[in-house]
């Protein structure tokens, strides 16, 4: 979901559709936005915070190749909403740190449910180089230690 005007909130909800959105293109894009999108649309614009107060579940993505395929990236702009150049786009619609790890922490049947380490489950996992503290402040792919899928190691630093 790119735009979501506020009179389609409520549907979405009602639908229970699950949105997932690009919060990255904020971050990569965004002066674009702020000059060529009409000022009184911006609110629409990535919404995230929104769409979850009306109860719809709500998931983050990078929408790669199309955007920038560092998650980080995308969990910052969807917690400062910065542009560029500096500027802000629907400061309203930002959400916590936490929120955005989690945005990346679905099931790919359900995007916006994140999984849980549980007995019977895959070992899809993200290892941290640092503490929950400094990884929710920073948001950088450079706390990455490992990542496994299934169990197998793909990623090392």
């Amino acid at each position: 979901a790119a735009m979501v005007p506020a009179d389609c909130v409520a549907d979405l909800a009602a639908l229970w559709v699950t949105v997932v959105t690009q919060p990255n293109f904020i971050s990569e894009r965004g002066d674009e936005y702020l000059s060529d999108v009409p000022r009184d649309e911006h609110d629409q614009l990535w919404r995230i915070a929104t769409l979850e107060k009306a109860g719809v579940p709500v998931a983050l993505s990078t929408d790669a190749p199309f955007g920038a395929p560092d998650p980080w990236v995308a969990m910052r702009s969807a917690v400062r909403r910065s542009t560029p150049s500096g500027g802000t786009i629907a400061p309203a619609e930002r959400i916590s740190a936490l929120r955005a790890v989690q945005g990346f922490c679905g099931h790919a049947h359900e995007p916006a449910l994140p999984r849980l380490i549980e007995p019977e489950q895959p070992a899809d996992l993200c290892v941290l180089a640092a503490p929950p503290s400094q990884v929710l402040v920073e948001l950088d792919a450079d706390l990455v230690a490992a990542t496994l899928v299934a169990g197998v190691p793909i990623y090392m630093a």
